[in-house]
């Protein structure tokens, strides 16, 4: 398979740039690039698209490759490459959740195979701003964790990159309309999630049952309680046990519109403006490279 690497040089804490030495000759690698920006990486994917190369490669986390995927993602359904991802990010929660091992000498041979499974992508817009996504959109404490992390940095990986930023959306609050189908849900949250995946948040399982095979994106509300209740939440999660809290409710849906005042609708990490927000599924619209079986390991780089 003639594969293209757009590496982020600046992933893996600025380390990228020189690990890339150890892998930019392997017989996975048809052509790379190193990325200067967001934009570099739509554009690259774009452009192998044209050049005719039958995938291209997220050499990063899931900012990187949700950069690519926008470049990807313009092309027509025929002409589209597939995607895969050689992880290196904070979180890697598409890797994780699609069993990609995150040991990258055990992903440069799973890339090197090429073996590939249609997932579905969602869409997320807001007025000002419209961008496909394959682990969540969410709007509320998530967004809010989200637009700290990308202004002040994050220093660690997996959920421990995040950690110094959950204090500030404890006592989060703001009420929201949604409708999704013919219903709709009223009332005050702390998060709303709407996930393609089951991770989250450096492998956390926020939506268990989700899945990228199935056409439907699974939504989480949490619904506004106390502080106490907040920090039962995040234990539950860490355990995977939040679905049993009388405040987390869960939709599978195809569609959902989100109204409120004051918050902001994120897709991947990346901040897409104020409410509405619109949320929809686009049904098996990518091939995405994973491993025959899944499997998964600590990172070794």
């Amino acid at each position: 398979m003639e594969t293209f690497f757009i590496v982020n040089p600046k992933a893996g804490n600025n380390r990228m740039g020189s690990i890339w030495k150890s892998y930019q000759k392997h017989p996975a690698v048809s052509g790379w690039e190193f990325t200067t920006s967001a934009e570099d990486a739509t554009r690259m994917a774009r452009e192998a698209a044209s050049w005719g190369m039958k995938a291209v490669v997220a050499c990063g986390g899931d900012g990187t490759l949700h950069h690519v995927l926008q470049g990807v993602m313009a092309c027509r359904h025929e002409k589209r490459p597939a995607v895969g991802v050689f992880p290196c990010g904070t979180a890697n929660d598409l890797a994780r959740s699609l069993g990609m091992p995150l040991s990258l000498k055990r992903a440069i041979e799973v890339l090197k195979v090429g073996n590939t499974r249609t997932v579905d992508v969602g869409i997320a817009q807001t007025q000002t701003r419209k961008c496909f996504f394959l682990v969540a959109a969410f709007v509320g404490a998530g967004a809010t964790i989200a637009k700290l992390a990308n202004t002040q940095g994050k220093k660690s990986k997996g959920l421990l990159g995040y950690l110094p930023y959950i204090p500030r959306v404890v006592r989060f609050s703001s009420d929201v309309v949604i409708r999704f189908g013919e219903m709709s849900w009223k009332g005050s949250i702390l998060s709303v999630e709407v996930a393609n995946v089951r991770l989250g948040g450096g492998g956390i399982p926020v939506n268990p049952d989700a899945t990228p095979y199935d056409g439907q994106l699974d939504m989480m509300i949490i619904e506004r309680k106390g502080a106490l209740d907040t920090l039962r939440l995040l234990s539950a999660l860490k355990k995977g046990t939040h679905n049993s809290l009388p405040f987390v409710h869960h939709r599978r849906v195809t569609d959902a519109v989100i109204l409120g005042s004051d918050l902001e609708l994120a897709a991947d990490g990346e901040m897409l403006g104020a409410l509405p927000g619109y949320i929809s599924i686009k049904p098996a619209a990518l091939n995405f490279i994973v491993p025959p079986a899944e499997t998964n390991s600590e990172n070794d780089f």
